[in-house]
């Protein structure tokens, strides 16, 4: 189990997986700039509230959050349009 209360669990997770998720973010919106600003967006909300967050698995938590940011954002879409 994780948690990211640690600050060096935290830069592990981030150092691991933030190229992934641009990645998943860059094919959901197209633009290199806005999927690294969602990206580091989900870590300041994560960062935020790290206090709270414990993932036995983190990557699927990880990109389960981008999906949910970018649907939340994109009105028309919804969660059944990524499964």
């Amino acid at each position: 189990m994780n948690s990211f209360n640690d600050p060096q669990v935290f830069e592990s997770v981030y150092k691991t997986h933030y190229e992934q998720l641009c990645h998943l973010a860059y094919k959901m919106v197209g633009e290199q700039v806005v999927a690294e600003d969602l990206v580091q967006n989900l870590f300041i909300k994560l960062w935020n509230k790290r206090e709270k967050i414990v993932a036995d698995n983190v990557k699927p938590y990880l990109t389960k959050s981008i999906i949910k940011r970018y649907a939340m954002n994109s009105p028309e879409l919804t969660l059944k349009d990524f499964y």
